[in-house]
């Protein structure tokens, strides 16, 4: 049987975050193992022992979720934090993709997208929700100069890396190229090299950069 995915919730409104757990708890394969009323507490929580998900929302008090993103990451960059907040403002999403964050879904989002994000991140991929991306789609700013995606990426590697941003796995994407999966290892480690970056939702933000996402 498989160990249930573990989530620490942080969210300082106490009516919504018992909900929260009650809805999860619910949820087979789920367990919620802590709730934190404030940054503080949620690092603290993550400091006495590791969960598989943390869940929380940006605006709360002492240390709200922007900062405690990035003070999570700098400290684990290999913990997975999905953000469950009312905000829809570019800027603060903006904030919280660029602290790389794996996940971001509205509140005002179903328990099945909830569900399905928290099992997306849990598995190693990213998740966020259709009407963020269109946010951070429709509302940026003019994109700086950057090199044409030819001269970073070789035509290869800008297929995988864009099947990799559509969450398909290494045999998926071996299959639908005609490819071993060793060769697309090989391609996965290269578009890291050239990207610069480190983790999944780093290549996210590189696709979304060039319009791949």
């Amino acid at each position: 049987m498989e160990p249930p995915i573990t989530l620490l919730l942080a969210d300082d409104h106490e009516i919504f975050l018992d909900g929260l757990k009650g809805i999860l708890q619910q949820e087979a394969g789920f367990e919620v193992t802590g709730l934190a009323r404030n940054g503080y507490e949620a690092l603290d929580a993550l400091t006495e022992g590791t969960v598989d998900v943390l869940i929380t929302d940006i605006n709360m008090p002492k240390c709200d979720g922007i900062a405690l993103t990035q003070a999570i990451k700098a400290q684990n960059p290999s913990q997975k934090v999905l953000i469950l907040s009312m905000y829809d403002d570019y800027s603060i999403i903006q904030s919280i993709f660029d602290a790389e964050a794996e996940g971001y879904v509205l509140k005002n989002s179903g328990r099945d997208e909830l569900v399905r994000a928290i099992k997306r991140i849990y598995a190693g991929s990213s998740y966020y929700s259709k009407e963020v991306l269109d946010i951070l789609m429709e509302d940026q700013p003019t994109k700086p100069e950057r090199p044409a995606i030819e001269e970073v990426l070789s035509p290869r590697e800008t297929e995988v890396l864009s099947l990799i941003c559509q969450e398909l796995s290494t045999k998926e994407i071996a299959e639908k190229l005609f490819l071993s999966p060793r060769t697309v290892d090989t391609h996965r480690k290269h578009i890291l090299q050239k990207t610069g970056a480190k983790t999944l939702v780093g290549l996210v933000k590189f696709s979304f950069a060039y319009g791949l996402v």
